[in-house]
């Protein structure tokens, strides 16, 4: 299996402990990778994006490394509903046709169903108005 981008979007209740248990979950699920949280890039990066959500969630989608290969070949979203800023973020990676992931949550017994669209099923709700739908 070649080495993966592999962009998590954490819940907002997560602690870094949380995320670093998940990301090693999925690591050892993949078997190889280069795994990134969302928090991480946020810090990283949302400022070079002028502090604009929709340029920041365009460019974490299909942003290149200087050598051509995407920053992200896959996204995770875990659980069936995110807010506004991963919806941007999976809208984007969508539209370009990269894989994301819906996941369960599960560190010991992890699932996984490709996302097929999203939509916003809770206009008023900016945490979790938007809702993964799944095959």
């Amino acid at each position: 299996m070649p080495t993966c981008g592999v962009f998590l979007h954490p819940k907002q209740n997560w602690d870094a402990e949380r995320i670093a248990e998940a990301l090693e979950s999925i690591t050892r699920l993949m078997g190889t990778g280069s795994l990134v949280s969302g928090r991480e890039v946020y810090d990283a990066h949302f400022k070079k994006a002028g502090r604009n959500w929709d340029r920041w969630a365009i460019k974490v989608a299909t942003g290149r490394n200087l050598d051509g290969t995407p920053y992200y070949d896959f996204f995770v979203v875990p659980g069936d509903s995110c807010a506004r800023a991963t919806a941007a973020i999976v809208s984007e990676a969508l539209k370009v046709g990269k894989p994301v992931l819906a996941w369960n949550e599960d560190l010991d017994a992890p699932v996984f169903a490709r996302v097929t669209q999203i939509y916003d099923s809770e206009p008023s709700n900016r945490w979790h108005g938007w809702r993964l739908v799944t095959v």
